[in-house]
Protein backbone atom coordinates (compact mmCIF):
# COMPACT_ATOMS: atom_id res chain seq x y z
CA UNK A 1 0.00 0.00 0.00
CA UNK A 2 3.07 1.99 0.84
CA UNK A 3 4.61 1.51 -2.49
CA UNK A 4 1.21 2.08 -4.29
CA UNK A 5 1.13 5.59 -2.60
CA UNK A 6 4.04 6.47 -3.17
CA UNK A 7 4.49 5.92 -6.85
CA UNK A 8 1.04 7.76 -7.14
CA UNK A 9 3.58 10.78 -5.89
CA UNK A 10 5.81 10.42 -8.27
CA UNK A 11 3.37 10.25 -11.03
CA UNK A 12 1.62 13.27 -9.21
CA UNK A 13 4.86 15.22 -9.53
CA UNK A 14 6.19 13.63 -12.64
CA UNK A 15 2.96 14.86 -14.49
CA UNK A 16 3.07 18.62 -12.56
CA UNK A 17 6.24 19.10 -13.78
CA UNK A 18 4.99 17.87 -17.91
CA UNK A 19 1.83 20.38 -17.21
CA UNK A 20 4.01 23.20 -16.17
CA UNK A 21 6.90 23.43 -18.13
CA UNK A 22 4.59 23.22 -21.57
CA UNK A 23 1.48 25.26 -20.76
CA UNK A 24 1.92 26.90 -16.89
CA UNK A 25 5.49 28.72 -17.74
CA UNK A 26 4.19 29.99 -21.13
CA UNK A 27 1.48 30.78 -19.78
CA UNK A 28 3.26 32.77 -16.93
CA UNK A 29 5.69 34.60 -18.88
CA UNK A 30 2.90 36.45 -20.85
CA UNK A 31 1.94 39.15 -17.74
CA UNK A 32 0.33 41.46 -19.59
CA UNK A 33 -2.49 38.84 -20.97
CA UNK A 34 -2.84 38.34 -16.97
CA UNK A 35 -3.10 41.92 -15.41
CA UNK A 36 -5.31 42.58 -18.39
CA UNK A 37 -7.58 39.37 -17.47
CA UNK A 38 -7.56 39.42 -13.44
CA UNK A 39 -8.45 43.88 -14.16
CA UNK A 40 -11.65 42.69 -16.05
CA UNK A 41 -12.53 40.19 -13.54
CA UNK A 42 -12.50 42.69 -11.02
CA UNK A 43 -13.41 41.66 -7.17
CA UNK A 44 -13.49 38.47 -8.21
CA UNK A 45 -9.61 39.32 -9.74
CA UNK A 46 -7.50 38.72 -5.95
CA UNK A 47 -9.80 35.68 -5.44
CA UNK A 48 -8.77 34.19 -8.84
CA UNK A 49 -5.46 35.44 -7.95
CA UNK A 50 -5.14 33.50 -4.42
CA UNK A 51 -7.11 30.26 -6.06
CA UNK A 52 -4.44 30.21 -8.98
CA UNK A 53 -1.26 30.60 -6.99
CA UNK A 54 -2.05 28.04 -4.47
CA UNK A 55 -3.02 25.05 -7.44
CA UNK A 56 0.51 26.45 -9.22
CA UNK A 57 2.38 25.88 -6.34
CA UNK A 58 0.82 22.39 -5.82
CA UNK A 59 2.05 21.30 -9.59
CA UNK A 60 5.87 22.88 -8.65
CA UNK A 61 5.24 25.97 -10.66
CA UNK A 62 8.12 28.72 -9.21
CA UNK A 63 6.73 30.32 -6.62
CA UNK A 64 8.53 33.75 -7.43
CA UNK A 65 7.15 34.06 -11.06
CA UNK A 66 4.03 33.95 -9.54
CA UNK A 67 4.66 36.74 -6.92
CA UNK A 68 5.88 38.66 -9.11
CA UNK A 69 2.92 39.20 -11.15
CA UNK A 70 1.39 39.57 -8.03
CA UNK A 71 3.17 42.73 -7.28
CA UNK A 72 2.88 43.82 -11.10
CA UNK A 73 -0.86 43.66 -10.94
CA UNK A 74 -1.97 44.80 -7.47
CA UNK A 75 -1.06 47.50 -5.01
CA UNK A 76 1.80 46.88 -3.00
CA UNK A 77 -0.15 45.98 0.25
CA UNK A 78 -2.61 44.04 -1.12
CA UNK A 79 -0.21 41.71 -3.49
CA UNK A 80 1.55 40.82 -0.06
CA UNK A 81 -1.49 39.79 1.14
CA UNK A 82 -2.72 37.53 -1.37
CA UNK A 83 0.81 36.26 -2.18
CA UNK A 84 0.72 34.61 1.55
CA UNK A 85 -2.37 33.77 1.65
CA UNK A 86 -2.17 31.82 -2.05
CA UNK A 87 1.67 30.68 -0.88
CA UNK A 88 0.32 29.09 2.26
CA UNK A 89 -2.75 27.27 1.11
CA UNK A 90 -0.22 25.61 -1.76
CA UNK A 91 2.27 24.41 0.78
CA UNK A 92 -0.37 23.29 3.13
CA UNK A 93 -1.91 21.35 0.31
CA UNK A 94 1.40 20.25 -1.22
CA UNK A 95 2.31 19.57 2.74
CA UNK A 96 -0.19 17.00 2.84
CA UNK A 97 0.41 15.05 -0.50
CA UNK A 98 3.85 14.31 0.18
CA UNK A 99 2.84 13.30 3.89
CA UNK A 100 0.07 11.04 2.72
CA UNK A 101 1.71 9.60 -0.36
CA UNK A 102 5.45 9.53 0.37
CA UNK A 103 6.50 9.14 4.12
CA UNK A 104 6.15 5.71 4.43
CA UNK A 105 7.65 4.54 1.50
CA UNK A 106 10.83 6.93 2.03
CA UNK A 107 11.20 5.69 5.92
CA UNK A 108 11.30 2.18 4.65
CA UNK A 109 13.70 2.42 1.92
CA UNK A 110 15.95 5.11 4.01
CA UNK A 111 15.74 2.81 7.10
CA UNK A 112 17.71 3.51 10.03
CA UNK A 113 21.04 1.77 9.85
CA UNK A 114 23.99 2.51 8.16
CA UNK A 115 25.51 6.01 7.02
CA UNK A 116 22.60 7.26 4.88
CA UNK A 117 19.94 6.07 7.82
CA UNK A 118 22.02 7.72 10.81
CA UNK A 119 22.03 11.02 8.58
CA UNK A 120 18.32 10.81 7.75
CA UNK A 121 17.46 10.04 11.51
CA UNK A 122 19.38 13.12 12.69
CA UNK A 123 17.18 15.32 10.01
CA UNK A 124 14.47 13.75 11.26
CA UNK A 125 15.02 14.52 14.98
CA UNK A 126 16.04 17.80 14.00
CA UNK A 127 13.05 18.41 11.90
CA UNK A 128 10.97 17.20 14.90
CA UNK A 129 12.17 18.99 17.31
CA UNK A 130 13.46 22.22 15.81
CA UNK A 131 11.26 22.11 12.78
CA UNK A 132 9.84 25.37 13.35
CA UNK A 133 13.26 27.11 13.29
CA UNK A 134 14.56 24.63 10.38
CA UNK A 135 11.55 25.54 7.92
CA UNK A 136 11.86 29.49 8.36
CA UNK A 137 15.74 29.43 8.00
CA UNK A 138 15.74 27.86 4.82
CA UNK A 139 12.56 29.75 3.69
CA UNK A 140 14.54 32.70 4.43
CA UNK A 141 17.79 31.16 2.81
CA UNK A 142 15.82 30.98 -0.57
CA UNK A 143 15.46 27.01 -0.60
CA UNK A 144 13.19 26.81 -3.52
CA UNK A 145 9.47 26.99 -2.56
CA UNK A 146 8.12 23.89 -4.18
CA UNK A 147 11.07 21.69 -3.51
CA UNK A 148 10.83 22.24 0.70
CA UNK A 149 7.02 22.05 0.65
CA UNK A 150 7.50 18.09 -0.75
CA UNK A 151 10.62 17.02 0.98
CA UNK A 152 10.32 18.64 4.46
CA UNK A 153 7.08 16.44 5.04
CA UNK A 154 9.15 13.14 4.34
CA UNK A 155 10.22 14.10 7.71
CA UNK A 156 9.19 13.71 11.30
CA UNK A 157 8.01 17.57 11.21
CA UNK A 158 4.58 18.31 12.59
CA UNK A 159 2.43 20.39 10.63
CA UNK A 160 2.08 22.88 12.80
CA UNK A 161 5.81 23.46 13.17
CA UNK A 162 5.60 23.81 8.92
CA UNK A 163 2.99 26.06 8.88
CA UNK A 164 4.25 28.78 11.17
CA UNK A 165 8.00 28.23 9.70
CA UNK A 166 6.82 28.76 6.24
CA UNK A 167 5.31 31.64 7.81
CA UNK A 168 7.82 33.59 9.17
CA UNK A 169 10.03 32.29 6.43
CA UNK A 170 8.36 33.64 3.38
CA UNK A 171 7.28 37.01 4.94
CA UNK A 172 10.46 39.22 4.16
CA UNK A 173 11.13 37.39 0.49
CA UNK A 174 7.48 38.10 -0.10
CA UNK A 175 7.75 41.66 0.32
CA UNK A 176 11.06 42.00 -1.60
CA UNK A 177 9.45 40.29 -4.93
CA UNK A 178 6.24 41.91 -4.35
CA UNK A 179 8.41 45.25 -4.10
CA UNK A 180 9.79 44.62 -7.47
CA UNK A 181 6.73 43.25 -9.20
CA UNK A 182 5.75 46.78 -8.40
CA UNK A 183 8.84 48.40 -9.78
CA UNK A 184 8.23 46.62 -12.76
CA UNK A 185 4.49 47.75 -13.51
CA UNK A 186 5.67 51.16 -13.07
CA UNK A 187 8.26 50.77 -15.82
CA UNK A 188 5.16 49.22 -17.86
CA UNK A 189 3.25 51.83 -16.96
CA UNK A 190 5.48 54.56 -17.84
CA UNK A 191 6.60 52.44 -21.25
CA UNK A 192 10.30 53.22 -20.22
CA UNK A 193 12.32 50.36 -19.53
CA UNK A 194 14.77 52.81 -18.34
CA UNK A 195 12.66 53.17 -15.42
CA UNK A 196 13.77 49.98 -14.29
CA UNK A 197 17.10 51.51 -13.06
CA UNK A 198 14.70 54.08 -11.04
CA UNK A 199 14.86 54.55 -7.19
CA UNK A 200 12.13 52.55 -6.60
CA UNK A 201 13.70 49.32 -8.58
CA UNK A 202 17.37 50.39 -6.39
CA UNK A 203 15.14 49.98 -2.99
CA UNK A 204 13.98 47.05 -4.64
CA UNK A 205 17.65 45.45 -5.12
CA UNK A 206 19.15 46.65 -1.88
CA UNK A 207 16.04 44.82 0.16
CA UNK A 208 16.65 41.35 -1.90
CA UNK A 209 20.24 42.12 -1.06
CA UNK A 210 19.18 42.45 2.67
CA UNK A 211 16.70 39.30 3.03
CA UNK A 212 19.80 36.81 1.40
CA UNK A 213 22.19 38.23 4.13
CA UNK A 214 18.61 37.93 6.77
CA UNK A 215 19.55 33.78 7.27
CA UNK A 216 23.07 34.61 7.97
CA UNK A 217 22.39 37.96 10.50
CA UNK A 218 20.46 35.16 12.19
CA UNK A 219 22.82 32.50 12.54
CA UNK A 220 25.60 34.78 13.97
CA UNK A 221 22.93 36.17 16.67
CA UNK A 222 22.03 32.56 18.02
CA UNK A 223 25.66 31.96 18.11
CA UNK A 224 26.61 34.54 19.61
CA UNK A 225 23.55 34.37 22.14
CA UNK A 226 24.77 30.97 23.02
CA UNK A 227 28.71 32.28 23.27
CA UNK A 228 27.24 35.12 25.81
Amino acid sequence: MKWLKFTGLVIFLGAALILIQFWGLPALSNHALIEEKLVELGLLGPLIYVVGYAILIVLTAPGTVITLIGGAVFPLHIAFALVIIGAMIGATLSFFIARYLGRDAVNEVLGSEGRVGQWTSKINDLMTTRGLMAVAYLRMAYVPFVVLNYLAPLSGIRFRDFFWGTLLGILPGTFVFVFMGSAIRQAWQAGDLSELVSARSAVALALFALSLALPWVLNRLKKRTKAD
